[in-house]
């Protein structure tokens, strides 16, 4: 097969969701070459995200090396599985902060799938663990690398994430989820300060109605808390009303 463009990571293993937080999610260009077995390959549009010593966010004017992506899909029945892995480059210039040229390594892997349960019921999770993953997961909540203001030295940001979600289908035309998403992040607190994000978890429930096919009404409560590494937290409570015609 030739390889073609696509616009949505190949290291997002799930669509865009509410559990945000442990999700992989970006758009983006990039080109990927799939086998008949399940695996892929992808060379996509590389961008650094850097943490400066005020906790602020730089995004360098230039980047070397394309994100390298390999994933294998797998799926038996209603059971489907996805595990991918990333490597990357993170690099800023003399331009960017006046220290110098630095670049340092981010990896990753992904493991999601959906599970099955009774007729129409499934249970779907996302485990995601890796060094400077920055933008990849939950719309960047935290950076994929420090710079050391002295030395200008990169150090890439450790995080850890993961969602799990039950959707439960009561009839032909009501169906019902709850979810629960977490995401941890280890930043280098000497060279960030106290004000990134540490961890940020959510939890959601939601009844949606479809009174004919394609069109979608729901309703969904949200509760989700953020604390940064200086301990200062706050929480969120979101109640959702939604109407959806999918074309």
């Amino acid at each position: 097969m030739s390889p073609i463009l696509e616009t949505v990571s190949e290291f997002a293993t799930e669509p865009f969701i509410g559990t945000t937080p442990g999700t992989v999610f970006i758009r983006q260009p990039m080109i990927r070459y799939t086998t008949k077995g399940g695996l892929s390959f992808a060379v996509e549009n590389p961008e650094s995200t850097i943490t400066t010593s005020t906790g602020g966010r730089l995004v360098p004017g230039d980047d070397g090396l394309p994100d390298i992506v390999a994933r294998y899909d797998l799926k038996s029945g209603r059971n489907s599985f996805s595990i991918a892995a990333i490597g990357r480059q993170l690099k800023v210039t003399n331009d960017d902060f006046g220290l110098g040229s630095d670049s340092t390594l981010g990896y990753g892997v992904s493991l999601a799938g959906t599970i099955g349960i009774g007729a129409k019921d499934d249970f779907r999770f996302m485990f995601n663990a890796g060094e400077g993953l920055g933008r990849y997961i939950g719309l960047n909540i935290v950076n994929g690398a420090a710079i050391d203001p002295v030395t200008g030295k990169l150090d890439a940001i450790a995080s850890y994430s993961g969602f799990g979600a039950y959707r439960h289908v009561w009839s032909p035309k009501l169906r019902s989820t709850i979810a629960g998403s977490y995401f941890k992040a280890d930043n280098p607190v000497l060279l960030t300060g106290g004000t990134p994000t540490d961890t940020v978890w959510n939890a959601l429930a939601n009844i949606i109605y479809s009174p004919v096919p394609k069109l979608d009404f729901g309703l969904e409560y949200m509760y989700a808390e953020r604390e940064i590494e200086s301990g200062a937290s706050g929480n969120l409570q979101k109640l959702q009303v939604s109407a959806k015609y999918s074309f």
